[in-house]
This record gives C-alpha cells, sequence and structure tokens, in this order.
C-alpha cells in the first residue's frame, strides 16, 4: 500500500510540476506576443506564479450545490487523479445519502461515465421509498443505475431505447465506441426484464451489434392535442420540412430537389423548419429559388410546428438516415401524407397509402416525388391518415403500451 503510494507521487508530482510550468511558459509567451511582461510579481521573474496560483485554488471558498452529492463532488478530481487507462477503480467508495445505506460501486466503471448516476435514485428512494420497477431511456449512462438498483434491491428495469447508432451508416455509430461503452452496453442489456424499441430496425440492429435480445416495439408519441388534422386554406401547394438541419439531415438536397420542381413551373412553397445555418440561405440564393416560394421559419416553439404542418401539404424528410422520426408521427397526426428516405426505421411509418419512400441522396428522384406528390395528392385521404395515426401514436394509445408491460404480473 505504501509502496503504491510512493509510486504515485512519483509519476504525480512531476507531472503537475510539469503541467504548472508548462502553463506558465504559456502565459509568458502570450504575454510576449501582445509586449506585456506576463507573470513577474511572485519569485524571481515570475517562477514561483504556479505555486502561489495552487495556493489560491486551495484557499477560495468553499461553495457546494445544495442538491448536489457532496462526497462526490468533493472527491470527484481525487477519482480522476488515480484513474489508470481510463479506468476508475472504485472499490471501496461508499456512498451515504439521508437514511440509504453505503454502496459499493462496481469496479471499474469507465471514468467518462463516473458522473454519479446514483444520485437521483438515492434522493428518490429517500423521499418514496423504493419503487416496483424502474423504466430507463437510453442504456448509457442512465442504465448503470439500473444495473446498481436491481443488483442492491432487488428491483428489475425495463429499457427503452431511441439512440440510432446500431449501424454502420452514422458516423458515430456503435462499432467506433471504445471497448468498455460496448461492455456496459451488453451487460445493461443483457441484465433489463424487457427491452423495448422504437422501432424494428433499432430492436434488430440492437440484436445484431450487442446482444441477442427479446423485444417489444413502442413507436414514438405524438401530443395530438397539437397535432391533428385541420383542413387547410386553399393556397399554393405547401412543402414543409421540419428538423435540426445537421448534414444527416441533407437539408441542402431538398434545396436542390426544390429549386428542380420549380423549373417545371410548379407553383408551389417549401417551408424549412428550425434552420439555423447561414449556408442554406446562401444556397437557396444560388438555387435562384424565389424569395416568395421558399420561408425560412428558424426555431420556433413545439406548438407553432404543429400549426405550421396544419397549413401544409406535405412533409418531405431527406435523410441519409433515420431511426423512427417524431416529426413523421406528428406530420401523419395531422394528416399529411409524407415524402421520406426510406431508411432505418422509416418503412415502418410511411406506405403507398400515406406517402412515397425513396433512396437517400438523389435530388432528382425527390423532385419527380414532389411533382408526384402534386399530381395525385387526391388519392391521399388526410383524415384517414390522421385518424390511423392518432389510433397508433397518441399519448392514450402509447401509454396504453407501456401500462402493459408495467402490469406484467411476472415482474
Amino acid at each position: 500500500m505504501l509502496l503504491s503510494f510512493i509510486e504515485a507521487l512519483i509519476l504525480l508530482v512531476p507531472l503537475l510540476l510539469a503541467v504548472a510550468f508548462l502553463t506558465l511558459a504559456e502565459r509568458k509567451a502570450m504575454g510576449s506576443m501582445q509586449r506585456r511582461v506576463g507573470p513577474n510579481k511572485v519569485g524571481y521573474y515570475g517562477l514561483l506564479q504556479p505555486f502561489s496560483d495552487a495556493l489560491k485554488l486551495l484557499t477560495k471558498e468553499n461553495i457546494i450545490p445544495s442538491h448536489s452529492n457532496s462526497f462526490l463532488f468533493i472527491f470527484s478530481p481525487i477519482l480522476f487523479i488515480t484513474a489508470v487507462n481510463d479506468y476508475s477503480v472504485t472499490r471501496g467508495l461508499w456512498l451515504k445519502v439521508g437514511k440509504v445505506s453505503p454502496v459499493d460501486f462496481p469496479v471499474k466503471i469507465p471514468l467518462q461515465y463516473v458522473q454519479d448516476p446514483l444520485q437521483p435514485q438515492n434522493f428518490y428512494i429517500v423521499e418514496n421509498g423504493k419503487p416496483d420497477l424502474v423504466h430507463i431511456h437510453i442504456p448509457i449512462k442512465s442504465g448503470l443505475a439500473g444495473i446498481w438498483i436491481k443488483r442492491e434491491y432487488g428491483i428489475p428495469y425495463i429499457l427503452t431505447e431511441h439512440w440510432g447508432i446500431y449501424n454502420e451508416v452514422v458516423e458515430d455509430n456503435y462499432t467506433t465506441k471504445p471497448a468498455a461503452f460496448k461492455k456496459y452496453t451488453r451487460k445493461i442489456f443483457d441484465n433489463a426484464y424487457v427491452f423495448t424499441s422504437v422501432s424494428k430496425y433499432l430492436a434488430e440492429g440492437v440484436n445484431r451489434f450487442v446482444t441477442k435480445k427479446e423485444y417489444k416495439i413502442i413507436p414514438n408519441v405524438a401530443d395530438t392535442s397539437s397535432f391533428y388534422y385541420r383542413q387547410k386554406p386553399i393556397s399554393a401547394f405547401r412543402f414543409i420540412h421540419v428538423s435540426n438541419m445537421v448534414p444527416l439531415k441533407n437539408a441542402e438536397g431538398i434545396l436542390r430537389a426544390f429549386s428542380l420542381l420549380l423549373k417545371e413551373n410548379r407553383d408551389a412553397i417549401l417551408v424549412m423548419v428550425g434552420d439555423k445555418f447561414p449556408f442554406l440561405h446562401d444556397l437557396a440564393r444560388e438555387l435562384g429559388i424565389p424569395a416568395a416560394a421558399l420561408l425560412f421559419c428558424g426555431e420556433i416553439p413545439y406548438e407553432q410546428v404543429a400549426t405550421e404542418m396544419q397549413e401544409s401539404d406535405c412533409l418531405v424528410l431527406f435523410s441519409n438516415m433515420e431511426n423512427s422520426p417524431c416529426v413523421i408521427v406528428e406530420a401523419l397526426c395531422c394528416g399529411l401524407p409524407v415524402i421520406a428516405t426510406g431508411t432505418g426505421g422509416i418503412p415502418e411509418l410511411v406506405n403507398s397509402t400515406n406517402g412515397i419512400l425513396l433512396e437517400p441522396k438523389d435530388d432528382r428522384m425527390l423532385a419527380a416525388a414532389m411533382g408526384e406528390m402534386m399530381d395525385n395528392y387526391s388519392m391521399y385521404d388526410r383524415d384517414k391518415i390522421a385518424e390511423q395515426a392518432i389510433g397508433k401514436f397518441s399519448y392514450q394509445v402509447i401509454g396504453k403500451m407501456m401500462d402493459d408491460i408495467y402490469q406484467d404480473p411476472n415482474l
């Protein structure tokens, strides 16, 4: 034990000194660039400035957030310093909050995931007693708390996954994650009593990349008090796109396709909701899209998104990859037919009765689909589209599906 402590000091003290004096050198260099002297008051030529800074840091007023876990708040720097090979060996770390018994935290939790995942659960148990069931959304990081609760109290947990990383299309996919991430993700799935997914596509991806696990599909939900069918006033045909317009959404492809559509002398308007990138406005000008035919709404309140959908004729989603987009669910509840790429879980939502599916990254195919939608719009029964969607995605329907799992007598 003493030897390990001495070895740690031999490793850490030179490292801390090196960082301290490297910081001093950086401040000196930056001062010189700006025709300043830099630190020069403490010690000869400012050489003792790092020690002065350290003393100032140690003598600062200690402030602890009132609703934090004070033990972890104070000792988390120690956890960081003692990390070895990106792991924090934390056996013997005891947590005690209120009446909760001390907890022996699992060994070798990856350092980046040690962010007090137990604190909310501790407070809940103190205030409300032990729950009968825990519902975890997205394995990392909340799933670590689910494993702890199951082990410590024997309480089962349900796991719902929404994250569309279980494929080889998105850049930040599951295969790019570190070994520790994969290890704990697999453990969290394996220990779940029930695994639910918002799409079959995602669930099959988990089975392919993580672990073999039976699953139940519980789709995304829409607030049908806001998203419902309302007859649109007669006006030019109005396409709408709603997203954060990151590259994966391929909003620029929609603009290029819309430009091709307008060259066919179509009377149409495109509404872009959620844009926050100036380059899209620049691209629209380069493509010669008339200002009267294109409306950039920016980020707007949730209720206003519903209003914009109700005043539109068709949703366009031209993503390179998707899981099960809520925006499609909300559009269908408004009775909007949908043009979307047939990627991920989208084919589980869109079919020939409520929209058109196409290949991603094909601007001309999208332009043709938009023209086809305008020509054959009468074949889409908006009342029926909305009725069927509300029957699948309303709070009442999804709530009933969840409650059926919660009431499982075997839990």
